[in-house]
């Protein structure tokens, strides 16, 4: 499978300046609960969507983002990770914590304020890839065949199908 390689060292760097402030976020408190808990969540969520989008396979990243989000946000409501806490294995409290403990809708909607943000910065730099390598090459680059008449895809090589045929845009 043909692979977007151009554009996967900037994602990385994303990742790694999510993971960064996401941290930072849960290290310096300011004392107002919506500025010290929701950029956090809204951070983890982008890093779900990046990890995905790494993965060079997933046509539609935020779609499956926001569906891992929700997964993990009720798969509190079953009790689960918060009985993990109670664990005298590290690594289950560690992983409790990553899950958390309590359900909250204005989770989901931190979430969804972080998909819609990095999903917005991967959009533009989509076209600012296109625009610098052309669409011809941009498509060979990542597998896809470029004909006169627009473009055919083949599944297995293309990766992330979203620039398969940019005409209908």
């Amino acid at each position: 499978m043909a692979r977007v390689e151009g554009g996967r060292g900037i994602w990385w760097g994303i990742l790694a300046g999510i993971v960064a402030a996401g941290l930072l976020s849960r290290v310096a408190h300011t004392g107002f609960r919506i500025l010290d808990k929701y950029p956090g969540d809204s951070l983890y969520a982008a890093m779900v969507y990046v990890l995905f989008r790494l993965t060079g396979r997933i046509a539609h990243v935020a779609v499956c983002a926001a569906v891992a989000m929700a997964a993990i946000e009720f798969f509190q409501l079953t009790r689960v990770p918060a009985d993990m806490l109670t664990s005298p294995h590290l690594v289950v409290r560690v992983c409790a914590r990553l899950l958390g403990t309590e359900f909250s809708v204005l989770d989901l909607l931190a979430y969804a304020v972080g998909i819609a943000c990095i999903a917005a910065i991967d959009r533009v730099l989509s076209v600012r890839v296109r625009k610098r390598f052309g669409r011809g090459l941009f498509l060979r680059e990542i597998g896809l065949k470029n004909t006169a008449h627009g473009s055919t895809a083949d599944p297995e090589a293309a990766g992330d199908l979203r620039f398969a045929d940019t005409s209908a845009m």
